[in-house]
């Protein structure tokens, strides 16, 4: 069942994330808090549903200071919506997020070709969730199912490649060219990004014959 987000107004209901405590609008740590329990029953267009966390165990509504208190993931879920926490910057989103996930831990090639994700070290610095291209048209494919709008970290040749090597980094939105990148060796890394808006298949190719081309901190939005 799927409701307009915005007509999510269920008795003067306010979403909140019970972490076992209630917060105060931008305090970080823990207090010790009375709530009330009342049985509240909660129905969505006459429909009662029951809240659940994340792996499924119910978790009754409560009362704070007036106002009554439900999980973030039920509320939703009854609106057709994913959930998700960012713990690096405790920030629920609810939809689309923009949350930021890093290659090779949340997100990783369902196809390599001459290209391995791990860490790698450029500049003399080391750079994980990296994407290590290493021979002429080795290439990596990811499924994004139109969820990001762009790809970014840092570019460069991998520590002990020649200096002479130069390099191009190619990126094919759905078979398209959105974008690339030229790389020298011998040059310290730098910043890139890549808008990927609607890209449900992304292709990185590499092209320059052998050359050892890293994308370091590479991150999702």
């Amino acid at each position: 069942m799927k409701l307009n987000l915005k007509s999510m107004v269920i008795g003067g209901i306010t979403g909140a994330v019970i972490m076992g405590t209630i917060p105060a609008l931008g305090y970080d740590g823990v207090r010790t808090i009375q709530a009330v329990y009342k049985n509240i029953r909660i129905c969505v267009d006459g429909v009662e549903m029951t809240p659940r966390d994340s792996a499924g165990k119910e978790v009754e509504p409560f009362i704070y200071n007036g106002t009554t208190y439900m999980p973030v993931r039920a509320v939703g879920e009854a609106v057709g919506k994913e959930v998700t926490y960012d713990g690096s910057t405790s920030t629920v989103y609810i939809g689309k997020s923009g949350q930021v996930k890093y290659l090779g831990q949340q997100i990783e090639a369902y196809q390599c070709n001459g290209a391995y994700e791990g860490t790698y070290s450029m500049g003399g610095q080391k750079y994980v969730n990296s994407l290590n291209l290493n021979y002429e048209n080795a290439n990596a494919f990811y499924n994004l199912n139109g969820l990001y709008t762009s790809i970014s970290g840092v570019y460069g040749m991998e520590d002990g490649t020649s200096e002479d090597r130069e390099a191009i980094i190619s990126f094919y939105g759905d078979g398209r060219l959105i974008d690339s990148i030229t790389v020298h060796g011998g040059n310290l890394p730098k910043n890139f990004a890549v808008n990927i808006s609607g890209v449900a298949q992304l292709k990185i190719e590499y092209t320059g014959g052998r050359g050892y081309v890293v994308l370091g901190n590479v991150e999702f939005r």
